[in-house]
């Protein structure tokens, strides 16, 4: 049996939060780069962004080949994203729901496509996942760590998600003698639950 690929939550932070809704998309200007989808690595785009931006401080230059990097190639298909603005008081949440696609023409021209799903306002949130996602990053692009399952839960996804589906799994596997005696014990468990209640 495989393992399934663990789902990241992402935390981008973007000033165009209304284009990128009515888009459907995350997108990321173009930088001198050319597509991600054809480099041999991140030493490689390393070497185009810094042919690109040459006066640019070495670590601005690491922060967006970064940025690009983990954008194109560590953001996968079925991965959430929370969206995040200056202008906005709490984030969106959606789906990636495409490949990193380039659109030469676009002046934000990487790109992914997004099923966006809510906002979050954060008085809704406890205080821990407001900060999380609040946290002034050195890139607009980060993994969420503590508290995704507060935002993935409510949609099936995350670590609780996850051991029902791998619990699921488990009973689908086993022969059905064995199911049907674990399934009694359960209900001889309950009635005795309700005698002593």
């Amino acid at each position: 049996m495989t393992k399934q690929a663990e789902i990241t939550l992402w935390s981008f932070y973007t000033e165009d939060a209304p284009r990128l809704l009515s888009g459907g998309m995350l997108a990321l200007p173009e930088q001198g780069v050319g597509a991600l989808t054809d480099d041999a690595g991140k030493d490689a785009l390393r070497a185009r962004y810094d042919a690109a931006h040459p006066d640019e401080p070495a670590g601005a230059r690491t922060v967006a080949v970064n940025l690009l990097y983990r954008f194109a190639h560590e953001v996968r298909t079925g991965d959430f994203v929370l969206m995040r603005s200056r202008h906005e008081e709490g984030a969106y949440l959606g789906e990636i729901a495409g490949e990193y696609v380039y659109r030469a023409e676009e002046p934000r021209a990487h790109r992914r496509s997004v099923r966006w799903l809510r906002h979050l306002e954060l008085r809704d949130m406890s205080p821990g996942a407001a900060r999380e996602i609040s946290y002034a990053s050195a890139s607009p692009l980060f993994a969420v760590h503590a508290y995704a399952d507060e935002f993935l839960a409510p949609h099936g996804v995350g670590s609780a998600a996850s051991s029902r589906r791998e619990a699921y799994r488990l009973l689908a596997s086993l022969p059905e003698a064995n199911v049907r005696m674990l399934l009694g014990l359960m209900k001889s468990m309950q009635t005795q639950n309700r005698k002593t209640a």
